[in-house]
């Protein structure tokens, strides 16, 4: 396996133009270049190694050993050891496009998707941080020994530097695909990725990503029952991943995290795997579904059990639902196949599928916003104008609560009692959460029509609107709503309404 074994890999498809904010191509198939030219370099490297046998489980199935190193986007207060959450949101999400992006680009050459490896995001992202902070060249030279010991037999590992604060992302795709090298190696035989990220504060962002060959058998910790497990549940994803494609649904990626949670439920008294309990062992996770399964032995093979599946309503809603990571375990026990299956739907799922795209957070508050005044014209009342300070207020609200109520309440101090509220008759503040981010305008929406108190706040005759969002350290989306009457109308109710 060589990196350069394909020098013409981009003609079919150009991995940015994958992307929501896709340059466009010219007539005679090259990428037209954005308005700022970037200055880039590239370093590639393939790499050889044998890795001693090493557990990636920890029985609790948690993001925390990647969460440390993850960051991005820094600015001149960037923490690089503690990274805000909000930053860590972004790093995650954005690695989670580049990394669909390659597996669109892989699907453009009939190539199947390769999952993403906790251990490889780690490694990734420590290594654009030490790049970020200079403490080491802009080489990928490092990364050898951090991968050394991990059941990895081959990999590739590339890094990227754009200067452009506006188009690195566009950038670093646009090489990928471009560079022979690079796509090669996207296109190689590989079955894993990891992506890691970091922007100084002149705002040059350092790229790194690594595909591998991940090991199951020899070079893994999996021996046994469990070896055996993860075999048989990959292959019933392929048979489920060629069903959901009947159904235009994006396929499944493999979790080994998952399926280690997976095997080891399926030894454990299913009545004891409570809602509650998984949702501490299960990662950024704005879904999930456990599903349990029997089959007699002898009949027990991939084709028949995913077939036992498709016919029970219950497994159905599963398989074709909207969930994107699957883990699934097997265990034999007195002659039959006991099975778990577990499907999450992760916090950054619409950037995983494709489905939505990736926006700011005072975007994202506009959004919200627009989806009240859309219920309002719906009820023939006029919109509420989008104010300015309300917004300020409303944001630092949403982070006074993310961040635990750590110093002065925003709606308690100065700016608001002097500036915001003096110039309202009334003002009703709510605060809710949600999950996942870019589901946020319309579960706010959802909250907000059942809930009596604020549906009489929204239609009735108030002025202006303000909105402010912000994540907490588990990535749930805090939301902050302020709306206002200049007292030319009817009283609105001045309460704090709790979702």
């Amino acid at each position: 396996m060589k990196g350069n074994d394909s020098s013409d890999s981009d003609k079919e498809l150009k991995l940015d133009d994958l992307t929501p904010k896709a340059k466009k191509s010219s007539g005679d198939g090259k990428i037209v270049e954005s308005p700022k030219e970037a200055k880039k370099e590239t370093n590639g490297e393939e790499e050889d190694g044998s890795g001693e046998e090493e557990d990636e489980y920890d029985d609790e199935v948690s993001i925390s050993d990647s969460d440390e190193n993850e960051g991005s986007f820094i600015d001149a207060k960037y923490d690089f050891d503690n990274p805000p959450p909000v930053l860590r949101f972004q790093y995650s999400s954005i690695c989670a496009t580049l990394i669909r992006a390659v597996n669109l680009f892989r699907a453009s050459h009939k190539l199947p998707p390769i999952v993403e490896s906790i251990d490889l995001n780690r490694i990734a992202m420590k290594h654009s941080l030490a790049m970020a902070k200079m403490e080491v060249k802009f080489t990928n030279a490092p990364i050898k020994e951090e991968i050394s010991d991990l059941p990895f037999p081959f990999y590739y590992a590339y890094v990227s530097r754009s200067d452009s604060p506006n188009h690195a992302f566009l950038d670093v795709t646009n090489e990928w695909a471009s560079e022979p090298g690079i796509s090669a190696a996207l296109l190689s035989k590989v079955n894993t990725i990891g992506c890691g990220m970091a922007s100084t504060a002149q705002k040059t962002t350092f790229f790194t990503v690594i595909v591998a060959v991940k090991s199951y058998i020899g070079d893994s910790h999996l021996v046994g029952d469990e070896l055996r497990s993860f075999l048989l549940g990959q292959n019933c994803l392929e048979i489920v991943n060629n069903i959901r494609e009947k159904y235009d649904l994006p396929p499944y990626l493999w979790s080994d995290q998952l399926a280690t949670l997976a095997y080891k439920f399926s030894q454990t008294d299913p009545t004891k795997i409570t809602q509650k309990f998984i949702s501490t062992r299960i990662p950024s996770a704005s879904s999930s579904h456990v599903d349990f399964g029997k089959f007699e032995f002898e009949k027990a093979n991939p084709k028949t059990i995913v077939s036992e599946w498709m016919q029970q309503t219950y497994h159905v809603d599963a398989l074709l639902g909207e969930f994107n990571r699957i883990g699934i375990g097997f265990v034999i026990k007195k002659n039959c196949y006991f099975s778990v299956r577990i499907v999450t739907r992760s916090i950054y799922a619409s950037i995983i599928d494709g489905s939505e795209n990736l926006v700011d957070h005072s975007i994202l508050a506009k959004h919200i916003a627009e989806e009240m005044n859309e219920f309002r014209e719906q009820h023939s009342l006029e919109k509420l104008s989008f104010d300015d300070n309300l917004f300020k207020v409303a944001q630092d609200h949403a982070e006074f609560i993310a961040n635990g109520q750590e110093g002065i309440n925003p709606i308690e101090d100065d700016f608001y009692k002097n500036v915001v509220e003096p110039r309202y008759k009334l003002c009703d503040i709510s605060h809710t959460t949600c999950k996942e981010m870019l589901r946020a305008p319309k579960e706010i929406m959802r909250k907000w029509r059942n809930n009596t108190d604020c549906v009489s706040v929204l239609l009735n005759q108030v002025d202006d609107i303000g909105v402010g969002v912000c994540f907490d350290e588990d990535y749930v989306c805090h939301v902050t709503t302020i709306i206002c009457d200049r007292g030319d109308h009817g009283d609105v109710v001045n309460k704090i309404v709790s979702l």
